[in-house]
Parts: structure tokens; sequence; C-alpha cells
């Protein structure tokens, strides 16, 4: 805060309740960077979970295996994103039901995302040491439905979470 001058208490208090203002605005930025952030990825990466859809079910193994790769790492990045999501939420799951409500739900999104991502890293490890068969190109052209639910429950709970509790009633 710096040195300021204050006359006295109602002063101190107006100077404190800026200052704690502008440290939960910044927060509450923080917080919705990161949840934006997660969201851009899992919409971009609806780009490469397309044409690696596309791929397998032509069977062009070469392709599956660069753009599965690409899937691992979008899964891991957005792991990280996730706990740094986790992280800068302003309430713990124990405060109130609020917070037990918006860490189920966030929860219940990471268990998904941990779901297939471990299911694209088995796929991964088996379109590169086989045996590969038309099977194989089935399973990774499933795995990709399942990505358009992970993305699509995402933006159910992000509008959830993030937005509805901030709709003018």
């Amino acid at each position: 805060l710096g040195i300021v001058a204050v006359d006295g208490p109602a002063d101190r208090t107006a100077l404190l309740r800026r200052a704690f203002h502008g440290a939960a605005i910044f927060a509450l930025a923080l917080l919705i960077t990161f949840a934006i952030k997660l969201t851009l990825v899992m919409l971009l990466s609806e780009i490469p979970n397309t044409l690696v859809k596309r791929a397998a079910e032509a069977g062009r193994l070469r392709e599956v295996r660069k753009l599965l790769l690409l899937m691992v790492g979008i899964g891991l990045v957005l792991f990280v994103l996730r706990g740094f999501e986790f992280n800068s939420l302003h309430v713990k799951w124990y405060d109130n039901a609020y917070g037990s409500i918006v860490w189920a739900l966030l929860l219940l999104h990471t268990i998904h995302l941990v779901t297939d991502t471990l299911d694209s890293i088995v796929l991964t490890v088996l379109m590169f040491t086989g045996p590969l068969s038309g099977r194989r190109f089935v399973d990774v052209s499933e795995n990709a439905v399942y990505w358009w639910f992970v993305v699509g429950s995402w933006l159910l709970i992000y509008a959830t979470v993030y937005l509805a509790p901030r709709m003018p009633s």
C-alpha cells in the first residue's frame, strides 16, 4: 500500500476497503483467467481430436500416431491448468455448500480428463507397439467421441460455476 497519510479511523477503513476490493478483483481475474485458458485449450483441442477421428476411420497410422501424441500433450496441459484453477478458487470444499458443489463439479470433470488422457496414452502406446488391427482404429475413433463429451460437459460446468453466479437476478 505504501506510505499514506490518513486523518482518522474512517479514512483507514476506506483505504483498507479499497485495498481489499482491489485484491479480490485481482484474485477473481486470475480465477477466470485459468478457467478461460482451460476452456480455450479444450475448444481448440477439438481440431486435432476431429482430425485423429477421421484419420483413425481412414486407417492412416502415421497420422493417428502424431495426432494421438498431440492429444496426450493437450491432456497434460489441461492437468496443469486445472491445478492452477483449483489453487485459485476463492472457496474451499469444506467452507459451505457452494464450495462443496464447485469442488465436486470440477473434480468430476477432472476425473473425465484423467480418464480420457490415460486412454489416449494407452492407445498411443498400442499404435506405436502393436498389435495393430482394425479394432484399434475403432478404439481411437471412440476415444475421440468421448473427448467430445469431456469438452461438452466442461462447457456446461463452466457456465454453471463461472457464469450463472454472475448473472443479474
